[in-house]
């Protein structure tokens, strides 16, 4: 008798947090929002990021690296561009039949 108590007493602490954490993880996911950026190759340094305040900056003025004459120049400065929106906590999103091929769509999560 004790241990099908002790069963029963069992399954109602691992089914409520169960319960408990199932209804904590759909509580967290729905007060996530995205804010967007996105990246425009214009060639070399004229190449700019839009920051999701609407403000936009040459990669010229963000990062003073120089091309080596052995790098491509449209790589070179996507890659410095995906970079300095990882600093900022953005991830790279595919966002299809937007704009060109050079343009680059990134995204960070916020809570509101």
């Amino acid at each position: 008798m004790k241990n099908i108590t002790l069963c029963v007493l069992t399954l109602i602490a691992v089914g409520s947090i169960f319960v408990y954490t199932a209804a904590r993880s759909a509580e967290d996911t729905s007060t996530v929002h995205y804010e967007y950026a996105s990246v425009r190759y214009q060639g070399g340094q004229k190449t700019s990021i839009v920051w999701p305040d609407g403000r936009v900056e040459k990669i010229s003025n963000l990062n003073n690296a120089k091309r080596p004459d052995t790098a491509d120049e449209r790589m070179f400065y996507l890659t410095i561009a995906v970079n300095l929106l990882a600093k900022q906590g953005f991830e790279s999103v595919n966002v299809l039949m937007l704009g060109n091929p050079d343009d680059i769509f990134a995204r960070r999560a916020i809570r509101r």
